[in-house]
């Protein structure tokens, strides 16, 4: 229900917007309405950017990142493989403001952008299992036998302020624009959770341990690119 309260109210704002935009900025050479598409660092995704006031636009968008891989890792002289998983799903309502003078030719690209964004997902998953037996004195168990451990971080849920900068509509064509944006957001604190099977049961108090060593990992690194369509 919270993502969808929160991107009704983006809708709304952007079409209000949309509305508005001819009448306020029909000498600003740098931001016009557009529709486009994106990629980097949170994923790919659309966005659609409004003019209001010269040398300033609201953007809004969303992003999904699938990401998957396998990681081999010794511990302790023992042989693991690391399934892990992440899955990123946000939601943004950002303002870009230009503070240069429009006849810069270079430097009325530059922008200044903040706002927020609403992950309704943000998971990382790891699976946790030998390769080869565990051997304890003359007892030698198998990876099966020891079992599986899974660790979950999780940020979902999380109202994220962002602060960033960038060059945009760069123009490749007439109704053609290039973006590029640099920036971050500041997460919640995730929740961990840890479930081990066989041998590995019991597991779930350490859990706390690998929160407190992840607190701090609240910033979300984006780097993105988007290619935009002009609309009239």
């Amino acid at each position: 229900m919270k993502p969808l309260l929160y991107l009704t109210s983006v809708l709304c704002v952007l079409l209000g917007s949309f509305s508005q935009a001819k009448s306020q900025t029909v000498d600003n050479p740098v931001y016009v309405r557009s529709i486009g598409i994106q990629a980097g660092t949170q994923g790919v995704g659309v966005t659609f950017s409004v003019p209001f006031q010269n040398h300033l636009a609201l953007r809004a968008g969303a992003a999904f990142l699938p990401f998957d891989t396998d990681v081999l890792k010794t511990y302790n002289n023992y042989k693991t493989t690391n399934d892990i998983t992440a899955r990123l799903s946000n939601v943004h309502l950002l303002v870009d403001w230009t503070p240069f003078d429009d006849h810069d030719n270079f430097g009325k690209h530059f922008a200044l952008s903040t706002g927020m964004g609403f992950f309704y997902k943000a998971r990382g998953t790891f699976v946790t299992k030998l390769t080869e037996p565990y051997q304890y004195g003359e007892i030698v168990v198998a990876p099966e036998d020891i079992g599986v451990l899974t660790t979950s971080i999780d940020w979902d849920f999380s109202l994220a302020p962002y602060l960033g900068l960038g060059l945009q509509n760069f123009n490749l064509g007439p109704k053609i624009g290039l973006d590029f944006n640099l920036g971050a957001y500041y997460l919640n604190k995730p929740d961990v959770r840890i479930v081990g099977t066989n041998l590995l049961d019991g597991n779930e108090a350490n859990a706390k341990i690998v929160e407190e060593n992840v607190k701090k990992y609240r910033f979300l690194p984006v780097a993105q690119l988007s290619l935009s369509y002009k609309i009239k």
